[in-house]
């Protein structure tokens, strides 16, 4: 009997169990069900399957007291294998699984191919395999490795991934194999992924790297994802004080602010340009100071004062006449922020006027920050399993 998720039990009367996940050990090689997620009086829980017969659909569960957790040791296919990534070892490139097939052996229900690729996703929505070639799925043996601990050889293989995938690799493996892990990747990879993980991952972390990789780190990451960090450790002053200035005092100033404030949440890296300035000034600065592309959304425009006056976006800058003064190009109709503002509403004023930055500024009207988009969604958005 082989069977994926979508297919083994899609309908399901009103005295069965359904099913919307399954709990897996592996003892024994090749992992086996042993419990399922179901609803039980309104609520998703999970219970054992013990003397489950698999071979009779629709399954019938026996009355069992349901799980408070799942037992140690146990792993669930959605949380810990579907839609995560891992190495196809043969061709030596990253892959998402994206449906798994279950088969029926030795009186268990075990865990039997990965798939991936767009076959993989196409038998995800329909249920059905497409194709039958070897490069469209792993079996558990191939996958297994690489689930456990084998990306932790394959450091050269690892830019291949983004941050937010290495984190979810990270998060499956021992604790001192997650220290090793950061220890052996490249810095800017290393610092990225920490920002991706959540504090009782950071945390324990923190403390097993050495005080040289620690400031390494913590420096190659903009203030505001390195006091993201930092907001809840138990002694956030003995690691700030290990980053050099200028970053450490703009790090320390956004720890005093409220975390759900704007203050905490923006990016201290910015440009901004008096507004005799010319496109060709502006252009040739932004070459020879470099910040990273997603960073550069908007130029902001200062008078004499050094007040927030106006906006131009990078995209007017490029494409007008070399010599044409910033005054003559930026928008005078401004949204701005303050260091006190609620996060609730920095997403509402994004959203509303369709913007991909706003700058925050002080009482003085002068710029002291930038909030980007990404760092909204990041912070309103859930990973979808």
């Amino acid at each position: 009997m082989q069977r994926n998720l979508l297919s083994m039990f899609n309908t399901v009367d009103q005295s069965h169990y359904p099913i919307y996940d399954f709990a897996l050990m592996n003892d024994s090689g090749t992992p086996y069900v042993i419990g399922v997620l179901t609803r039980i009086k309104g609520e998703k829980r999970w219970i054992s399957t013990e003397n489950i017969d698999w071979t009779q659909l629709p399954v019938h569960f026996p009355c069992a007291t349901p799980w408070e957790s799942l037992p140690t040791g146990a792993f669930s296919i959605k949380k810990q294998l579907l839609w995560r990534i891992g190495l196809n070892l043969k061709h030596q490139r990253p892959v998402r699984v994206v449906n798994y097939e279950l088969k029926q052996e030795q009186n268990q229900l075990r865990l039997h191919k990965l798939f991936f690729g767009w076959k993989g996703l196409m038998s995800y929505f329909t249920g059905h395999r497409i194709g039958k070639r070897p490069i469209d799925f792993l079996t558990w043996d191939q996958y297994q490795p690489f689930f456990e601990s084998a990306c932790l050889s394959n450091y050269d293989k690892m830019d291949w991934f983004y941050p937010a995938d290495i984190a979810d690799m990270l998060r499956m493996l021992p604790f001192h194999n997650q220290v090793q892990l950061i220890n052996g990747l490249h810095p800017m990879l290393a610092a990225n992924t920490m920002k991706e993980l959540e504090a009782h991952f950071q945390h324990p972390i923190l403390d097993k790297l050495s005080s040289g990789k620690i400031s390494e780190l913590l420096s190659l990451l903009p203030s505001n994802h390195a006091s993201a960090i930092l907001r809840e450790y138990k002694d956030p002053e003995k690691l700030v004080q290990l980053i050099p200035n200028p970053l450490q005092n703009k790090i320390r100033t956004q720890l005093g602010y409220d975390p759900g404030s704007a203050g905490a949440w923006m990016d201290t890296e910015f440009f901004s340009f008096s507004s005799k300035s010319t496109c060709s000034e502006c252009l040739s600065y932004l070459r020879t100071h470099p910040l990273s592309p997603e960073s550069v959304f908007y130029i902001y425009i200062e008078n004499g004062r050094q007040e927030f006056i106006g906006v131009v976006s990078i995209r007017s800058v490029i494409m007008s006449d070399p010599d044409t003064p910033l005054e003559t190009l930026m928008k005078k109709n401004l949204v701005a922020l303050t260091v006190q503002t609620p996060k609730v509403d920095v997403a509402n004023l994004m959203s509303r006027y369709h913007l991909l930055a706003l700058p925050v500024v002080d009482n003085e009207k002068k710029i002291t920050g930038v909030i980007k988009i990404y760092d909204v969604l990041d912070s309103t958005l859930e990973y979808p399993i």
